[in-house]
């Protein structure tokens, strides 16, 4: 579930009231459970349906274990649909109410073979409002995602904060936990210093000040009948950003010191801090991976990385917004990875998209890569003034979608007096 923050100035100290954009009942959704109410807060998330007073309606289906991706969404209706199963139920104050019955497995018309692993939504007007929908989403822009846990045993969860959230220092937070069943006994963990202890409880609050920056880890543990599992929360409070020059002679994007490390370099004017999160940090914003401001520009040396691995990352800016470099080689693509070997076979051992770890599009790396083999190494472009450019959308241009089959057409494009693609 996921939440966002108003940050108040009370006293030089600051007191952060966290809401949930999505509340569930019951709180521990099971597949095999019975009718599920998913109730929305427009006012957090994106606001783009916060005062709304139309009818609003869902875009509603599910991730599997059979999704390509953690946006590959299965049982999903046409965009648009207004067909009354996907209607909210207004409860007034901003709050709306789907109901999700008489099961899961109806609702969504799953099959027994399908294993649910997440619900996923986009709220939207039920009208256009100036040529589009009004949306409902996560913030950053993100699909609404609900977590679908495993029947039996007992599972804990940490309801306030989500995960991977930068706050400041002073924040006071209210730490909320609930447990599926009456547990004998419910810990918190803050930096793996127990906080806060409960026995024979299905719930913990417990507020907490975060005085220093720093990186905390929060850990939920319940245990039940021999039975113990844990839920995890970081938070980051960022350290001041650090002013100092960039190394000279790095050029903007990546750069390869060698095959151990990378130095990155944005182009960023305006903004307060960026991060870098990727494979080598498990995603995750840690003040370690705070870049350092140049003037406009933001820097970071990565070390000890593995030569030959290929590693994702993304710049995440102000906090919120997730960002790829411009300059990388390769992208990794939720929305577009998923179709390029199962109709065209053309990208043998293709990297996998971090599923559940990120969302949008994932910039790549890879050190001590084997040098292109030039087979013309005395090639000499054309003029600027005689060049003729025609733009290929590799997936449009040929039958196939390749690059093989493009390259197969430059006779075809030099007869028309093309030039340069």
């Amino acid at each position: 579930m996921k939440k966002t923050l108003i940050t108040l100035a009370i006293l030089f100290v600051s007191i952060l009231a966290w809401g949930q954009l999505i509340t569930t009942t019951p709180a521990f959704i099971t597949q095999d459970g019975g009718a599920i109410d998913i109730v929305f807060d427009a006012t957090y998330g994106t606001g783009g349906l916060k005062d709304y007073t139309g009818d609003v309606y869902a875009y509603a289906g599910v991730i599997t274990t059979d999704s390509k991706s953690g946006s590959d969404w299965k049982h999903a209706p046409v965009w648009g649909d207004n067909s009354p199963k996907y209607k909210l139920l207004s409860l007034g104050n901003n709050k709306w109410k789907l109901s999700i019955s008489p099961n899961m497995t109806s609702y969504f018309g799953l099959t027994t073979a399908e294993k649910v692993t997440k619900l996923v939504f986009v709220f939207r007007s039920g009208v256009k409002v100036n040529g589009n929908y009004l949306e409902g989403k996560d913030v950053g822009g993100t699909d609404i995602f609900v977590n679908v846990y495993q029947s039996g045993g007992i599972n804990v969860s940490i309801t306030n904060p989500a995960s991977n959230q930068a706050v400041a220092v002073g924040t006071v937070m209210n730490i909320g936990i609930v447990t599926s069943v009456t547990v004998t006994e419910l810990n918190l963990f803050i930096n793996g210093i127990v906080v806060k202890t409960a026995n024979a409880s299905s719930t913990m609050n417990y507020t907490y000040t975060f005085a220093t920056s720093g990186d905390y880890t929060l850990i939920a543990k319940a245990t039940h009948n021999g039975q113990t599992v844990n839920d995890t929360v970081q938070i980051c409070v960022p350290e001041p950003v650090t002013n100092q020059i960039r190394p000279q002679g790095m050029k903007d994007g990546i750069n390869y010191n060698d095959n151990t490390t990378v130095t990155l370099i944005l182009h960023a004017p305006y903004k307060s801090n960026v991060f870098v999160i990727g494979d080598f940090n498990n995603w995750t914003q840690l003040n370690a991976y705070q870049m350092k401001k140049d003037g406009d520009y933001w820097w970071i040396t990565l070390s000890g990385l593995t030569a030959g691995k290929l590693y994702g990352f993304q710049y995440l800016v102000n906090g919120t917004q997730k960002v790829t470099d411009p300059y990388t080689e390769l992208l990794l693509d939720p929305w577009n990875d998923q179709w390029i070997n199962q109709y065209f076979n053309i990208y043998p051992n293709m990297p996998l998209f971090p599923t559940g770890k990120t969302e949008g599009v994932v910039s790549t790396f890879q050190t001590n890569k084997s040098s292109y083999n030039w087979e013309v190494s005395s090639f000499t472009p054309v003029s600027f003034e005689n060049l003729v450019i025609y733009e290929i959308l590799l997936r449009d241009f040929t039958v196939e979608k390749s690059f093989e089959a493009a390259i197969s057409k430059l006779d075809y494009l030099k007869n028309l007096g093309i030039t340069a693609v």
